[in-house]
């Protein structure tokens, strides 16, 4: 399996992650200058989201776009961070939109009102969609348990790996936030006041 160490031998950008805020911080730092589109490999969703929420609160507007989800719908919704995009297509058809030209212009149509676009896919490392989304981004990030090691070098070069050391309990919003408003000095639930349920708008899929 890959290693921190032998990711760090073979000359990779890798950190480890132990899920505590200085960690995330960390990350956020080694991505801030990279493209305005990154693309997250981790059976981890709370880790697209808390860093999603940390561009969000460093003054960045960000739109989430999820392909790890079973329904049936296309939706935008609102979130703490930002705006979510979920990609609920039966996996044949995820991967077939993924690799169109509709999903190109999709995002860049989005690049005009958002300044960093995060997809996120929890699918295996050799499956398509995960190719495809790593091709999607100006830069990837890898979060590492239990890859194998004989899958990563057909990653771009510039990939940052994330190794999760997983002795700890993962972060919850209710630790990151106290965080945002030290650093930021404003409350982040003053400035995101609770709305009211509605339900998600569908958007329109492209004819493929």
């Amino acid at each position: 399996t890959a290693s921190y160490s032998n990711l760090k031998s073979e000359g990779k950008s890798v950190i480890s992650f132990a899920h505590t805020i200085d960690d995330l911080k960390n990350v956020h730092y080694h991505l801030k200058k990279s493209g305005s589109i990154l693309s997250i490999e981790t059976k981890n969703p709370t880790f697209a989201k808390d860093l999603s929420l940390l561009f969000s609160k460093s003054g960045e507007k960000v739109l989430l776009i999820d392909l790890s989800t079973s329904t049936n719908t296309q939706t935008f919704t609102d979130t703490e961070f930002g705006q979510q995009l979920t990609l609920g297509e039966p996996e044949s058809f995820k991967e077939i939109f993924l690799g169109s030209v509709c999903f190109q212009e999709l995002l860049e149509q989005q690049k005009k009102t958002f300044d960093r676009i995060i997809i996120f896919s929890s699918a295996p490392l050799s499956s398509l969609e995960a190719r495809l989304a790593v091709d999607l981004g100006d830069r990837s990030v890898m979060m590492l348990r239990d890859q194998r090691w004989s899958a990563l070098p057909e990653l771009p070069e510039e990939t940052l790996y994330v190794s999760e050391v997983i002795q700890q309990k993962p972060l919850s919003l209710k630790q990151i936030v106290p965080y945002l408003e030290r650093v930021t000095s404003f409350s982040f639930w003053e400035r995101s006041p609770k709305k009211k349920s509605q339900e998600p708008q569908q958007t329109e899929t492209c004819s493929l």
